[in-house]
This record gives structure tokens, C-alpha cells and sequence, in this order.
């Protein structure tokens, strides 16, 4: 009979499902599949409703007396069919199966019933983002302790889950039901949800980076903050609708008709229609320029950017429990930094990122927000070290935030502290100089390729020796290297990908240097309507297109050697690390921009010749012709305008930009997931 109802529920037909659970009380109970299913655990995750509600319904008439033992009934994880329609998020299928049993009032009992992870349904609705769902079963949970809302296993409750998964919304809700006993909650590993938050770099604006103008719509957008709603209100809400009503107008007592009148001129939904047609139009506009998408990403970014700085200000009002977590020091258990030194210890690698507060975790990715809120009320915290002896400065530096130093720096000199702090060593023996001057494989820029990566190293070295006491510089640690000494050996890899990168690019680009100057060369040559023979003059000269092209294929002649010159220093020069600050991008700036500059003067200087070919027999399209013949320079200067302004950027900025690692794509790029 199992057979033949696992058959059913593969084909759909639940019909006849519930005509056999209507005819046999033997198969309520009588798993069907490999995963230990029953009939309403298949109905339940496959998101039938009607059928649980059958299903229930033939139960509850046929076993009365043991219907909770039937829907108590587990498969090989564990799951009751509450468990199921608990992640599914079905509210309706909830209900069914708590309420099926009513007359006892021994539904709540199902709410408490742990799988073999240690979850209730409780701690599913949650894990899976089910506010309504995770509303109602806490309202009809018995116990109102945070023992449902944890997970077994791990120790992790319903609040580690949500900012994990980056559930804001329900996050807050949690926070405002449980208050403070949520809010120190600390899991197996010492994890508390502020180390969570901490972890989450993109949530926050301080770490996230955006260009210019994504700064400007992100600036321009506005996001409704979170606001605490009760359950009760949002459980009616979710069953009844929110029914709304327009506001009663009295007519005018001396003008009955003018109200009437009023509505008269337009149809009733005139306005309506009216900013409904607006909206649509503006949205066609702004995807017929792939802006929609942009705007779109941009929301949500920045959404979860206010969510947040209300969760952590929520967390914050109980900013002992928040910080140490119900009285016990929490400490983070992270991956190994992505900046450490690749010829460190296996045995120090392993214990790098250990025993890290929620201050660490803050500043090796760059939330601001979090730490000014610890550094301000909790100012003893800035001592804290890990298990490899490094303090707070020791991981900004490390992990190359700039920002997070900048802010250090400040309040360390303010308390003065600075030289204490600047002058300490790690159980290596490693000063902050020292930390700066490692490198790995990961790209700790916020910038693309490999000679822009080790001038921004380079930025980066100069920058701690400006800012940091002077006989750092000269320090060993305990294997007697130097900063400079770390620095050249742990960025050969870098400078030689450095190297080929700008060697291969000169090459390419000296290629068409050469083709442009030999064409500017020829055009400059072939004077357009001859010469006098007398005098040798043109018999153009005093022609204002003939002075465009005289002026243009001369200077297209100067830009083309002269980016041909760029382009020869950068091959011949001995590229050393130092080189890479300043010298060889812009070197390779200016190449570029002339190249740019020769081939669209060379197309002006083509065009302008033309001109007294074309004037009198295709007067009407030479405008259309000269459109086309921009196009190659449009394109060329389309492909090359991130190159360009990532070498504007390298070179004018003083202190790189830090890359978020949570989410290194650029807002541009994930607008199309």
C-alpha cells in the first residue's frame, strides 16, 4: 500500500490519497519514501495546502485519541510535518496542524518538537525567512524562553539565523520580542549577533564602495526605516487584509452640488491612473538605459545599509549583553586573514583570526559604525589583543583598511596612546610597519590589475612610514627582517605580473602608435586642392576646413610619436617597485591619452579632407558620414574608460581605496542577478 501511495503523491493525484487515508487508519503513520515520509510530510513540502488540510481532516476523524502521536510522527531527520510546513512557509498549513487538535489544546506541544539538527519549527520559519509564519507559531508557543528559538546543535538562536541570512526585517521584530536575553545569546563558539553583524561588511555603508555617480543616486535614494509591529497587529493583518477606508468629506451646507460636481470633471480614477501612467513611463525610460536595474540594486543596497544601523542601534541599547555576551567574553572564530604573510607558520595561520572580539572583527572589514560605538562606550576594549598579540591596529593594518587606521589614529592620540600603540610588536615580533609591507595572493585593492594593485602596495608602505614613528623603519623581527626587507621579498610575484601587464599593453599599444603616425604622416603630406606653382602655397589656405586639417594631422603626428614615446619609456624602463608609485602608470596614462587623442584627430583630419570632395555632389550626407566615421573613436574610448579612470584614481589618490571582501563586485555588476 506504501507503494501505491508514494506513486500518488508522485503524480499528484491526491485524491486518492486522501480516499485511501479515508479507508485504512493503518497508513496515517506509514512512511512512503527512502526519507522516512509520510503522506502529509510529502503534502506539507510540496506545498499542498488543500491536501494537508484533507489529509488532517481524515486524521483527526479517524484517531481522534492519538492524533498527536500521528502528527508527532518524524521522518529520518526528524521533521514533523509542522517542521515542514514551517520552512515551506505555508501559514495556512500551519494553522491546520496546530489547530487540529483544538479541543486539547495540545497543539503548542508540535512548536517544541526538535529535529536531529535541534530545530523546531519555530527556529525554521525564522532559518527560512518566514516572518508571518515565525509570528504565528510564537504566539501559540507555550514557552516563551528563548529554548524554541534555539538551535540544539550549535546553540545558535533565531537572531544568529536572520542576520546571517540577511533577514533585517525579522531580525529587528526578534530583537524587540526577546530584548535583552537575545541579545547577549551566545552559541557554541561564543558567537554573538553582533560578531555577525561585525562579519557582514556589505551591510553597512562605510564599507561599501561605490563610483562617484552610484554615490550620487545612492545618496538620492530614500528607504522607509524598520518599525516594531506587534505580532498580534501583524497576524490580524496577514488573515483579514488591511482594509482601508478614504476619509469621509462633508458637503459644503450653502453648496451641496459643489462636492459632487467635483468629481464629476474626472472619472474616479482619474489620479490614479494618472500616477500609475507617470511611474510606468519614467521605469520604461529608465530600462530602455539599463538605469532600472542599477536603481534597483542601489535600493536594496542601501536598504540594507539603514536596516542595519537600526539593528545595531537595537543591539546597542544593551551594549553590555551586545559586547560580551550575557557575561562571558564572546570571541569570533574566523577564516585566516586574507592579508597574512604567505611565509608565516602553519601552526600561527591556524591560529590567526582566533579569539577575535567583535572590535577586531569590526576593524579587519572596515565597519566604522561598529566601532565608533564600542570605541565610545567601551574604551578599555581598544587593549584587547588576539592569540597572535596583535591589538586593534595590528588587523586594521593588516587588512588593509585605511579608513579604519584614520580613525584609530584619531582617537588613539586623542587619549595618547598613539606611540604605545604604534610602537607594539605581535609574538612574531611584527610592527604595524611590518604588516603593511606583507602581501598574499588575494587582492586587497578595490582596483584591477596587477600593476595597479602593486602601485597601490606601494601607496600603501609609504603611507604607515609617514604615519607611524620613525625607527619602525629599522625594527627586526624575530627573523630579523626589516620592513623594506618583507616589502621586496613578498611583492616579487606582484611586480613581475606588474611587469608583463604593462609590457604586453605598451607593446600592443605601441603597434597602433606607429600605424597612427605613419597615417598622420601621409595625410599630412597630401595637401588637399594642390599648390600654387609659383608660389608654392595651398590654393586652399584661406579655407576654414582646409586650417582644420592643416592644424589637426599636425597635431595628430605629435600625439601619435609622443604616445609612442611613452610607450618605449615603460619597456626600457628597470620597473623596480618604487617605480610603480607614480612613474610607470602615468607614463602609461599619458600614452594612453594620446593614443586616444591621434586617432580621433586623425579622423577629423580625414574628414576635414573630404569635406571639398563631398560638399557639392553629397552636401546632405556628409553630416550622417562624419557621425559614422566617430564611431570607432566612441567605441575605443568605451572599451578604455575603466582603465582610464582607474589609473586617474591610482595616481591622484594618496591613501588606496580597501576592498570589501564580502562583496567585491561592483554594484554595476550585480545589477543584472
Amino acid at each position: 500500500m506504501a507503494h501505491d501511495i508514494y506513486h500518488f503523491t508522485l503524480e499528484g493525484e491526491w485524491c486518492k490519497v486522501v480516499l485511501a487515508y479515508k479507508d485504512k487508519e493503518n497508513i496515517h503513520t506509514m512512511p512512503i519514501n527512502r526519507s522516512g515520509d509520510t503522506a502529509l510530510h510529502v503534502a506539507a513540502n510540496d506545498n499542498k495546502s488543500y491536501a494537508v488540510q484533507q489529509l488532517v481532516g481524515e486524521i483527526k476523524n479517524k484517531e481522534a485519541e492519538s492524533l498527536m502521536e500521528v502528527l508527532k510522527q518524524k521522518n529520518v531527520s526528524g521533521d514533523t510535518a509542522l517542521h515542514c510546513a514551517a520552512s515551506i512557509g505555508s501559514l495556512q498549513m500551519c494553522e491546520c496542524i496546530i489547530e487540529a487538535d483544538h479541543h486539547r489544546h495540545q497543539g503548542h506541544k508540535l512548536i517544541e518538537e526538535r529535529n536531529n539538527n535541534g530545530e523546531t519549527p519555530l527556529f525554521l520559519a525564522a532559518l527560512n525567512g518566514h516572518n508571518d509564519v515565525f509570528f504565528y507559531l510564537q504566539s501559540r508557543c507555550a514557552d516563551k524562553s528563548l529554548g524554541p528559538c534555539r538551535r540544539a546543535s550549535d546553540g545558535q538562536t533565531v537572531l544568529h539565523c536572520t542576520l546571517s541570512r540577511d533577514y533585517f526585517a525579522l531580525a529587528f521584530e526578534i530583537i524587540h520580542m526577546y530584548d535583552k536575553e537575545i541579545v547577549g545569546s551566545v552559541d557554541e563558539k561564543g558567537i554573538t549577533p553582533l560578531h555577525i553583524l561585525a562579519d557582514k561588511p556589505s551591510a553597512f555603508e562605510s564599507s561599501s564602495n561605490f563610483r562617484w555617480y552610484t554615490k550620487l543616486a545612492y545618496k538620492c535614494i530614500y528607504v522607509k526605516p524598520l518599525r516594531s509591529i506587534s505580532p498580534l497587529f501583524y497576524r490580524s493583518k496577514l488573515c483579514r487584509g488591511a482594509q482601508t477606508a478614504l476619509p469621509e468629506r462633508k458637503a459644503d451646507a450653502e453648496n451641496p452640488s459643489d462636492y459632487i460636481n467635483e468629481y464629476r470633471r474626472v472619472p474616479p480614477n482619474y489620479w490614479t491612473c494618472c500616477d500609475i501612467f507617470i511611474t510606468y513611463f519614467i521605469g520604461l525610460v529608465l530600462e530602455a538605459f539599463g538605469l532600472l536595474r542599477i536603481l534597483k540594486s542601489l535600493w536594496k543596497k542601501k536598504q540594507k545599509h539603514v536596516w542595519c544601523a537600526l539593528i545595531l542601534d537595537e543591539l546597542w541599547k544593551h551594549k553590555n549583553e551586545a559586547y560580551i555576551g550575557g557575561g562571558l567574553k564572546a570571541f569570533w572564530i574566523s577564516k585566516p586573514s586574507c592579508t597574512a604573510n604567505v611565509d608565516r607558520k602553519e601552526e600561527d595561520k591556524s591560529e590567526q583570526g582566533k579569539d577575535e572580539s567583535a572590535l577586531f572583527i569590526a576593524a579587519k572589514n572596515g565597519v566604522l559604525e561598529i566601532l565608533k560605538k564600542i570605541l565610545k562606550d567601551k574604551p578599555g576594549s581598544i587593549h584587547e589583543t588576539n592569540s597572535l598579540d596583535q591589538n586593534v591596529l595590528h588587523v586594521a593594518v593588516e587588512n588593509r583598511q585605511p579608513h579604519v587606521f584614520k580613525l584609530l589614529t584619531k582617537h588613539l592620540r586623542e587619549k595618547m596612546l598613539w606611540e604605545n600603540f604604534a610602537g607594539r610588536v605581535d609574538k612574531n615580533g611584527n610592527t604595524v610597519l611590518h604588516l603593511a609591507a606583507q602581501f598574499s595572493s588575494c587582492k586587497p585593492w578595490h582596483i584591477a590589475g596587477s600593476a595597479l594593485q602593486m602601485q597601490w602596495q606601494v601607496k600603501w608602505f609609504l603611507f604607515m612610514k609617514e604615519n607611524t614613528p620613525h625607527h619602525l623603519r629599522f625594527l627586526q623581527n624575530h627573523s630579523n627582517e626589516t620592513p623594506q626587507d618583507i616589502f621586496v621579498s613578498a611583492h616579487k610575484d606582484l611586480v613581475k605580473e606588474g611587469t608583463d601587464w604593462l609590457k604586453s599593453t605598451s607593446e600592443s599599444c605601441s603597434v597602433v602608435a606607429v600605424l597612427i603616425a605613419g597615417v598622420a604622416f601621409a595625410t599630412a603630406t597630401a595637401i588637399p586642392g594642390g599648390t600654387q606653382e609659383e608660389t608654392g602655397k595651398p590654393n586652399l589656405q584661406h579655407h576654414p576646413a582646409f586650417n582644420l586639417f592643416a592644424f589637426t594631422s599636425l597635431l595628430a603626428l605629435c600625439c601619435s610619436i609622443t604616445s609612442l614615446i611613452m610607450f618605449l619609456s615603460i619597456l626600457t624602463s628597470r620597473q623596480q617597485p618604487r617605480d610603480f608609485r607614480r612613474d610607470l602608470p602615468l607614463k602609461l596614462l599619458l600614452g594612453l591619452s594620446c593614443l586616444f587623442m591621434s586617432i580621433a584627430l586623425v579622423l577629423v583630419s580625414f574628414s576635414a579632407a573630404f569635406f571639398f570632395l563631398l560638399k557639392d555632389n553629397l552636401q546632405q550626407v556628409v553630416f550622417p558620414l562624419y557621425a559614422v566615421t566617430i564611431l570607432p573613436v566612441t567605441f575605443f574610448g568605451a572599451a578604455q574608460l575603466p582603465l582610464y579612470i582607474d589609473l586617474v584614481r591610482a595616481i591622484f589618490l594618496k591613501v588606496p581605496q580597501s576592498c570589501n571582501r564580502e562583496s567585491e563586485k561592483l554594484i554595476l555588476l550585480d545589477s543584472y542577478h
